[in-house]
């Protein structure tokens, strides 16, 4: 199981995430390295747009996923929610 360090500084979202989120590529690779075919139970923590939730949907696709999120608009003062 690959390990990734927390990012020295805040990552820069690629243009195509818009304000969906941050699955960031080394975010992509942790998860496939845990997710296939055979995956049966997927629960998530914290999912606030669903942008990793729709993605391992897609990569294990017969898991069912549990999202979890307090969906607090005020945690997000400014924010379109």
């Amino acid at each position: 199981m690959p390990i990734v360090p927390w990012p020295a500084e805040r990552p820069v979202p690629a243009p195509w995430m818009g304000d969906e989120g941050w699955l960031l590529e080394e975010n992509l690779s942790v998860l496939r390295s845990f997710l296939s075919d055979d995956t049966a139970a997927v629960v998530e923590i914290g999912s606030y747009r669903g942008l990793s939730a729709a993605f391992m949907a897609e990569t294990a696709p017969r898991a069912r996923i549990l999202c979890v999120d307090p969906w607090d608009p005020s945690a997000f003062p400014g924010a379109d929610l």
